[in-house]
């Protein structure tokens, strides 16, 4: 390995320098300095090792550093940086041609051996080898005539500038404000012991002003108001009390203290809320909390966000079984009841149950209760019986027969129904299970005695005909005015008048 002097050594001894007669290529030198001035140059290690390659000498280059376009940059070994030779030595004795060593990237070097574009092999006029702008040149090569291709001891000339040994201190001569020049900035000292940056534009800055960098607020910025905005590095932001505000200022400790000088500032307040029912409640203290509570049914809710309080009425803590439609009753003084079995949809009262009413019902159109139709499979309906007497219309669908059967008596003794036959076809109509028509014989009841009865327990009621039937248990008709059939009778209905 050949040590970088750190100087412009001779070529034929890298530890010596230059000597005349000997480094008599005057270009190469030139070159080495001219890159040095553009700021490309070694400055530390980047010692050169000479070794056989795979066809032709290999120059490996060690850790360093290097300054390009005057920035300091460091050469690392870490992949190892080398480079062949690019041509084979002259087969004539004699004839030698020149090569530049140089670093083109942090860990990447070249060997430059091209004058105007033609490579050097030997050369009765030896030259040096052209550099490329931005080349940081390590030295020159010497590749002798008839030498053999892998040597390892061609004669290597460093042509570095400088050692790490910089100076540690800018001197600059005190000069007056210079004419300033478009595009460039100039830095520069004055009998005023500052230091000055002057811009292309001409304007001169104090470097000094302000002191070391530092982390400062350069804009106050409350909402609502325009943006206080530091003019200079040397402004003051001046703090102003209000009313009520006392500032104080400790030059001492660095602390600007903030007093409320008037603590019992007058604003509209409520001191007393005022109650309906109980006692009215009142501020006991500057401080003092009013708290809300929830009664039966209703549900608060604060928001500090908003500051806002919600008030929601919860019918569940006084209601039960609600559901859509139901009516709703009073079970109490602070309670109700949603009842299934009255439904109200906006249009039609549904009842399930006993309708009682003290007079009369009273209705603009029509008070019916229809009867369920069958099929004629016999799946018929059941309703439940009315609790007072009522004319049911058969509105049936035009059709040869329509099936009908009555509501189960049970114990609903004296329940009077007229049944109106308003369809196309006739109405055949039956008793409930375990129930009979009766036309008032005295024998068997199944027995036809009755143009309307024309088979046991069934009754046909042609088209617009009526029938007028009231309702018996174990043979007993329980009205007073009405006498019962003679015979042994079960439950059923009696017919008590008909006709078309």
């Amino acid at each position: 390995m050949t040590s970088n002097p750190l100087h412009f050594s001779t070529l034929s001894d890298s530890t010596k320098q230059m000597q005349d007669n000997i480094d008599f290529l005057h270009s190469g030198i030139v070159q080495g300095l001219a890159t040095a001035i553009e700021g490309n140059y070694v400055v530390s290690g980047c010692d050169v090792t000479q070794s056989a390659g795979s066809t032709y000498t290999r120059f490996t280059v060690a850790a360093g550093k290097y300054k390009k376009d005057h920035t300091l940059t460091a050469f690392t070994a870490a992949s190892s940086p080398y480079v062949d030779l690019p041509a084979a030595p002259h087969a004539t004795s004699g004839y030698a041609w020149y090569g530049l060593l140089v670093i083109t990237g942090v860990s990447t070097v070249v060997i430059r051996n091209t004058v105007g574009g033609t490579t050097l092999a030997g050369s009765l006029n030896p030259q040096i080898p052209d550099y490329t702008q931005g080349d940081v040149i390590i030295g020159v090569i010497k590749v002798d005539g008839s030498t053999t291709a892998k040597l390892t001891t061609r004669p290597f000339q460093f042509l570095t500038y400088h050692t790490d040994n910089a100076p540690t201190s800018l001197w600059v001569k005190e000069t007056t404000t210079p004419t300033n020049i478009n595009d460039w900035g100039a830095i520069y000292c004055k009998s005023d012991n500052k230091l000055y940056f002057q811009d292309g534009a001409g304007t001169e800055h104090d470097m000094l002003a302000g002191g070391s960098t530092q982390n400062l607020f350069e804009t106050i910025a409350v909402s609502g108001q325009s943006d206080i905005v530091a003019d200079g590095a040397t402004d003051t932001l001046t703090v102003a009390a209000g009313t009520g505000i006392t500032l104080t200022t400790n030059a001492g400790t660095d602390t600007l203290t903030v007093t409320n000088s008037s603590p019992n500032v007058d604003q509209n307040l409520f001191q007393t809320i005022t109650c309906p029912n109980g006692t009215n409640p009142a501020a006991d203290t500057t401080t003092d909390t009013l708290a809300l509570t929830e009664g039966v049914g209703i549900t608060i809710t604060g928001n500090s966000g908003t500051d806002t309080i919600d008030f929601a009425v919860d019918v569940s803590d006084f209601l039960t079984n609600g559901a859509n439609n139901y009516v709703v009753t009073a079970t109490g003084t602070d309670g109700m009841n949603a009842e299934a079995n009255m439904q109200f949809d906006g249009t039609t009262l549904a009842v399930t149950g006993n309708i009682t009413a003290s007079t009369k019902l009273t209705t603009t159109a029509e008070l019916n209760r229809q009867l369920a139709q069958s099929a004629a499979s016999g799946a018929i309906g059941s309703p439940r019986a009315l609790a007072a007497t009522t004319i049911q219309v058969l509105d049936t669908a035009p059709a040869t027969n329509n099936f009908f059967i009555m509501p189960a008596v049970g114990s609903d003794v004296n329940l009077i129904i007229t049944l109106v036959n308003g369809g196309a076809g006739d109405a055949i109509i039956t008793p409930a299970a375990s129930e009979e028509f009766n036309a008032g014989q005295v024998t068997n009841p199944a027995s036809p005695y009755h143009n309307l009865i024309p088979a046991p327990n069934t009754m046909v009621l042609p088209k617009l005909a009526f029938v007028t039937l009231v309702s018996y248990t174990d043979g007993t008709i329980a009205s007073a005015s009405m006498a019962a059939p003679a015979g042994t009778f079960g439950t059923g209905w009696l017919v008590i008048g008909y006709g078309l």
